[in-house]
């Protein structure tokens, strides 16, 4: 053994560079697939820490609107005590819906908090472990309240002890009722891996008294937790029929008025389990949801970047193995086994593995944090199990080191010794196995290369494509936080700056949270619109386009208002193209009356087409008002933010509203998209990189093969440029194979990518595919150059003389 260990260390230490190129290349692989392992296995954990993960269920269903089929959670949360009084099979039922981004006074002054709101059983249910407090004492009463460890920190100021907060009260900036909430309970931060994320949670006995974002069926999530020892699909039905006869006067309903259809299973109620639910793709505000495309893409680019660098290893490997041609000779004829042979590789491979195994993993912890900042995802490192970790861990290395040390002996075994003895082997057989493996390399690298350009150019598109109306000069303000009366306050004092433009109020913030319903067009089919409310300064301040009719006025600002605003794809929808001026229509039971038509625009990103979009201003009708656009000055963008920032804070004291550049805004719509395009982008590089170091290292395997070839060539007059394009030439043919395998399969993808994720995207350029081409040739070029160079200005004299 002692034998073996040093042949293998002697073997490594007189092949240096290929022995680096393979652990560097390697190392980087196991490090991509690190971090990706990583991130995958913990969003498979979400909510397994329950203690009773096994027996808790949330309630979902799948909805048949007349234009839409979709499956949702939000239910009346009143339906927790109906479960619980009518199915004998049910311990314990809770509902629980969040409300994020909110203003809460506590103490003295205002933090802007997530606020989630949950029924008595809650803490009997999950397992959420309490500071203080025991889970049966609290939410017995309406107005209570539990804060997290971090929150009631920066209230004590890393001082004092948690129960000092027990009994202080908790204040509602808007929008909820002024009864002072009591604090009743510290619980311990949440984990990482929690589909219900909050840092206040409030008793959601206080009801219909609350603020809420609803369906036409409620609002919360309703979770059910059924007894040990019985039929859980008997449990599961009688809570489905439950449901169902609740909602069965509003089902009726419905679909009397054409906005449910009229089938049986319109209305279908399942259950999923707690552990399950960040899977279904079903969810709520602030709610974590399994993001399996991003899986697919990740582990798609780790597994690409492995294959390369595998395809490296094993031209490397295959390259240093023939050169030990004579050596295995000798032994044979010393009397030594296959067995032998595979222990002596074996060794070997092991070394090499163990040390990129080790390099690659320390590197996957360096990578984490890149990875975090640019997904824009944490990574909770202490969810991972790391007893499955170490064995997947453990049986990708040893499959690793017992294929790498096999091909010798499958290679050897059929070859007698005194052929190896004497070198004689079939080095052109073993040279396209080694160029084969170089295309696959760069087959894979150029399509990475092309994905990766179309994806910059794709964000460039988004980003500098006209949407339709004005966004330069504008800030956003949110002001979700104020009443009525301060938003009109603050409006008010903006308009009379003199380095402003226009002032406008409006329900949306053209990021998120779209208001839309469903509107009769008038044949008995249904529509689903969307809209906002704004007020007499929006068309101007964003410089719609209004192409038939009139603008608002300020005598459309009223509780009896009519008018609307909607756009050309409104008009197209409902059939009103040609005279759509007074036409009225039923929207959320009230009638509407068309006074204008804009041009379309793109309030929602472009990943969606335009929808049929209509403006209202009356007082008093969903949705409110929550947003303040700006337009200012040229170049008064810096005056404007310190003037917001001194004025609210004396108008709105101890208060913090949120604002930006809306160009700022705009862009962060493709936050996703930027992200992934970045993270792509870095694979591609690692690609790339790695591919250079397997062609660098085979390239300096096979000039070494070829000294003698080189230094007849020159001895007989051939010039350097006549030898550097013999030695390129066989490489080049192996490239271009690559290249023309690539493009299709790159064209395939970049095509299904731009189609299924953007409904308005770049169209597939020819000069994307060429130039990947040419780049990917060049890097190849240079990376072989660098070694024939070398070789080429070597004294011929001294190459013929080369053993």
């Amino acid at each position: 053994m002692s034998q073996h260990l040093s042949y293998a260390f002697r073997s490594l230490l007189k092949n240096k560079t290929n022995s680096i190129i393979t652990i560097v290349g390697m190392a980087v692989a196991i490090a991509c697939v690190f971090v990706v392992y990583v991130f995958v296995i913990q969003g498979q954990n979400f909510n397994s820490f329950h203690e009773h993960k096994d027996r808790i269920y949330r309630i979902q269903y799948h909805y048949k609107a007349v234009d839409i089929e979709y499956d949702d959670t939000h239910l009346f949360s009143v339906l927790q005590d109906e479960i619980k009084q009518k199915v004998s099979g049910v311990v314990y039922a809770c509902g629980f819906h969040m409300c994020n981004n909110h203003d809460l006074k506590i103490g003295d002054h205002y933090e802007n908090y997530d606020i989630g709101f949950a029924g008595a059983d809650f803490f009997k249910m999950f397992t959420y472990p309490l500071i203080t407090s025991l889970p049966e004492a609290l939410f017995t009463s309406p107005y209570e309240a539990v804060i997290t460890k971090h929150v009631a920190d920066s209230l004590l100021n890393n001082s004092g002890k948690y129960e000092e907060l027990l009994g202080d009260s908790i204040e509602f900036s808007v929008g909820y009722p002024d009864i002072p909430i009591k604090i009743v309970g510290i619980l311990d931060d949440l984990p990482g891996n929690s589909t219900m994320q909050f840092d206040v949670l409030v008793s959601n006995l206080i009801g219909d008294k609350l603020r809420n974002c609803s369906t036409p069926i409620g609002h919360a999530h309703i979770y059910y937790m059924h007894c040990e020892d019985v039929k859980v699909e008997a449990v599961q039905h009688e809570v489905h029929n439950v449901v169902a006869n609740y909602y069965d006067g509003t089902l009726h309903y419905l679909k009397e008025n054409n906005l449910l259809k009229d089938e049986e299973d319109a209305f279908r109620v399942y259950s999923v389990p707690v552990d399950k639910v960040h899977k279904s793709q079903v969810g709520g505000c602030n709610e974590a949801l399994a993001v399996t495309p991003l899986y697919y893409i990740l582990g798609s680019v780790a597994f690409l970047i492995l294959l390369i660098a595998g395809c490296n290893y094993v031209i490397l490997t295959l390259g240093q193995y023939f050169q030990k041609i004579g050596d295995v000779g000798v032994r044979k004829v010393m009397g030594a086994t296959n067995k032998d042979i595979f222990t002596l590789f074996f060794i070997e491979s092991l070394i090499i593995t163990t040390l990129f195994f080790i390099v690659g993993i320390l590197l996957g912890f360096i990578f984490i944090p890149t990875f975090e900042k640019l997904s824009g995802f944490d990574i909770h490192l202490e969810l991972i199990s790391y007893k499955y970790t170490v064995f997947y861990a453990m049986a990708l290395f040893f499959l690793l080191v017992i294929v790498i040390g096999s091909i010798p002996v499958f290679l050897f075994k059929k070859v007698s010794p005194h052929q190896m003895a004497a070198n004689k082997m079939y080095i052109g057989k073993r040279r396209r196995l080694s160029h084969f493996f170089v295309s696959l390399q760069y087959s894979i690298t150029i399509i990475l290369i092309i994905i990766t350009v179309f994806l910059f150019l794709q964000l460039k598109y988004l980003i500098n494509k006209p949407l339709g109306f004005n966004s330069d000069n504008i800030h956003d303000v949110d002001a979700y936080n104020l009443t009525e009366g301060e938003i009109d306050v603050l409006a008010g004092k903006i308009e009379k700056w003199d380095f402003v433009e226009n002032v406008t109020k409006t329900s949306r913030d053209f990021r998120s949270h779209y208001w839309y319903n469903t509107v009769d067009r008038g044949d008995g089919k249904q529509e689903t619109v969307y809209m906002h409310k704004v007020d007499e300064n929006y068309l101007s301040t964003l410089e719609l386009k209004l192409i038939a009719g009139r603008d608002f006025t300020a005598a459309d600002i009223s509780p009896d208002s009519k008018a609307i605003v909607v756009n050309r794809t409104f008009t197209e929808v409902m059939g009103i193209v040609d005279n759509p001026i007074g036409k009225e229509f039923i929207f959320s039971q009230q009638p509407m009356e068309v006074i204008g038509v804009v041009e379309d625009y793109h309030f929602i990103n472009l990943g969606v087409p335009i929808f049929p979009m209509m403006l209202h201003c009356r007082v008093g009708f969903d949705p409110t008002l929550r947003t303040i656009l700006i337009q200012y000055k040229e170049g008064k963008a810096n005056q404007l933010q310190d003037s917001l920032q001194s004025n609210t804070a004396s108008l709105i004291p101890d208060r913090k509203l949120n604002h930006k550049n809306w160009n700022v805004v705009l862009k962060g719509r493709y936050r996703f998209w930027d992200q992934w395009s970045h993270i792509i982008g870095i694979g591609t590089i690692l690609a790339i990189l790695v591919s250079s170091l397997g062609l660098f290292g085979l390239t300096l395997l096979l000039i070494q093969q070829r000294v003698k070839e080189i230094g007849i060539r020159r001895v007989n007059g051939a010039s350097m440029l006549d030898v550097l394009l013999t030695i390129n030439k066989s490489f080049a043919t192996w490239l271009m194979g690559a290249y023309v395998i690539a493009c299709p399969v790159a064209y395939y993808l970049v095509d299904a990518l731009l189609y299924y994720s953007f409904a308005y995207h770049i169209a597939t350029k020819w000069w994307v595919f060429a130039a990947s081409g040419i780049f990917a040739f060049l890097i190849a070029l240079i990376t072989v150059s660098w070694h024939s160079i070398k070789a080429v200005r070597r004294n011929p004299v001294e190459a013929l003389r080369y053993e």
